[in-house]
């Protein structure tokens, strides 16, 4: 089953056309949450819009904060979890160093680094691709503690394509990186299936450049 169950770019006579399956990536990163955590894929983005909150994505108007405050309740409700969140959006008067701002991306590692194996997080980041530093993406994924290590996973990249002369490339097998990644921009790009699983497709943030705001959701406590 296929977490993005929303419509997949297609391909037209002259160029590309993108559906919502480009901009659900805060449903997604609902559901693949909550899919970490129970193992399995049974969870789609369809499930999580039936939380209204988690129906609209950013061009919509809503706020990370607010999205923020969905996916942890949609996560815990479906998984029996506590959560934890470090950082917010913040008003820009205010100083880098304050509590509710995002953060940098080696802070937030360490952070992530505290809890247990077998945590998920929902992680939203801002920064450049290494690809193209010339702007700002903004995106919310998912990653795993499993051995010690936290692995990134892109969702919105789960998805079937309905041209079917389209290669959906990481389709069954979405994108992951122990970096944060867009990896639905490393899909489009077409980058070829081992590449999916490296620091350096596509799809890639430019870490140095990178601010997070996270959700943990540990595992219970035996």
């Amino acid at each position: 089953m296929f977490v993005n169950t929303a419509p997949a770019k297609v391909k037209i006579r002259f160029g590309s056309k993108s559906g919502k399956g480009e901009k659900n990536c805060a449903l997604c990163a609902a559901a693949g949450a909550v899919n970490l955590a129970q193992n399995e894929r049974l969870t789609t983005r369809d499930v999580a819009a039936l939380k209204p909150g988690l129906a609209r994505d950013l061009s919509e108007g809503t706020s990370v904060d607010e999205q923020a405050r969905e996916i942890t309740e949609f996560v815990s409700e479906k998984t029996k979890r506590s959560s934890e969140q470090f950082g917010k959006m913040a008003p820009a008067f205010q100083r880098e160093d304050e509590e509710t701002h995002e953060k940098l991306y080696y802070t937030t590692l360490e952070w992530m680094k505290k809890f247990s194996n077998g945590t998920v997080y929902a992680v939203y980041v801002s920064g450049p691709l290494v690809a193209d530093g010339s702007y700002n993406r903004s995106h919310w994924l998912n990653a795993l503690k499993a051995g010690g290590s936290i692995r990134y996973f892109d969702f919105q990249a789960n998805r079937e394509f309905q041209d079917l002369n389209v290669k959906a490339v990481g389709g069954q097998n979405p994108p992951s990186a122990t970096i944060p990644i867009l990896g639905i921009e490393s899909q489009n790009c077409g980058d070829q299936k081992l590449a999916l699983h490296t620091n350096s497709q596509s799809g890639a943030f430019d870490v140095a450049r990178t601010k997070c705001v996270v959700i943990a959701f540990p595992p219970a406590q035996a």
